[in-house]
């Protein structure tokens, strides 16, 4: 059950930073226009590597965002370019080494640095197109489950088909990950659980999970894996999240049933300077690796 900690928590990602006016960044955005997408999102921001031919197929991340962006589709689909931190965190893993960009905070540890750093200068950061669709308020459906159903097809039949025919994308449920923040953690978790012969890979940010739901989650994550194999989970969370205790029984509950996730235990609040400073930075490095593996 949600408090009222729990959506004003939501809420903070009203604290912005927009990105800088006509700066030359590491993604192209475009808007997509999509064909019959009912009564979702007729728009999506699609993002691919400035630094990559544009006829090079690559692998293909879908972003949902968080709760107070819903309002609005126009908000909503550059929330994570404009104020989640993508282009920046996509820089700074592109080019290393990685370094803070908040002086005063250490969302990002020495020890954190130093094995990022190692890691990207083992194995460079590899390429992958992203595309940001409106993410509904499904909170305020009632009930959610229906309404969660036709979302996941308009994400089936709608919003990848447009994606690809515009950009070429590497073919199969191995290059297609599915990854949210807040709200959008809910989101991409519902649809996954929904769809997931589209998805090799799902990433939870800071998702907006009860603790009684956290036990659902798990046996529905394991029931997935026994039939359909294993995926590359992550879930990230961090010290001031309100979602940590149900993040952390979801972790702990899949890994007694058997079902492998990677858990990122962060230090920081539930925001947009969280995510501009190393939520997003995670969450795209574990994609990349995945889709690309």
């Amino acid at each position: 059950m949600f408090t009222r900690r729990h959506w004003l928590a939501l809420a903070l990602s009203l604290v912005t930073r927009p990105a800088r006016a006509g700066a030359a960044g590491p993604l192209i955005a475009t808007e997509l226009l999509l064909e019959k997408p009912g009564k979702f999102g007729r728009k999506c921001l699609l993002l691919r590597p400035a630094r990559v031919p544009e006829t090079e197929a690559l692998p293909l991340l879908v972003l949902f965002h968080g709760l107070a962006e819903t309002g609005s589709e126009a908000l909503g689909i550059r929330a994570w370019h404009d104020r989640y931190g993508l282009p920046e965190a996509y820089a700074r893993l592109s080019s290393p080494p990685v370094e803070r960009t908040l002086p005063r905070e250490r969302y990002l540890t020495d020890a954190r640095l130093l094995e990022l750093n190692r890691d990207l200068a083992a194995r460079s950061f590899p390429d992958l197109a992203l595309v940001c669709p409106f993410t509904p308020n499904v909170f305020k459906q009632h009930p959610s489950a229906p309404f969660l159903d036709h979302y996941a097809d308009y994400v089936e039949q709608a919003l990848l088909p447009a994606v690809r025919a515009a950009i070429p994308t590497l073919a199969g449920p191995e290059h297609c990950g599915a990854a949210g923040v807040s709200l959008g953690g809910y989101v991409a978790l519902e649809v996954f659980l929904r769809k997931p012969q589209l998805f090799a890979a799902l990433g939870c940010v800071q998702a907006a999970l009860s603790s009684a739901a956290a036990e659902q989650y798990a046996r529905r994550l394991a029931e997935l894996a026994a039939f359909a194999g294993p995926h590359a989970l992550q879930l990230v969370t961090s010290s001031s999240d309100p979602f940590r205790d149900a993040t952390l029984r979801l972790t702990k509950r899949l890994s007694e049933r058997g079902v492998s996730t990677t858990l990122e235990d962060l230090t920081g609040p539930h925001d947009q300077r969280f995510l501009r400073e190393v939520g997003t930075l995670e969450m795209l490095l574990f994609q990349a690796r995945a889709l690309h593996a």
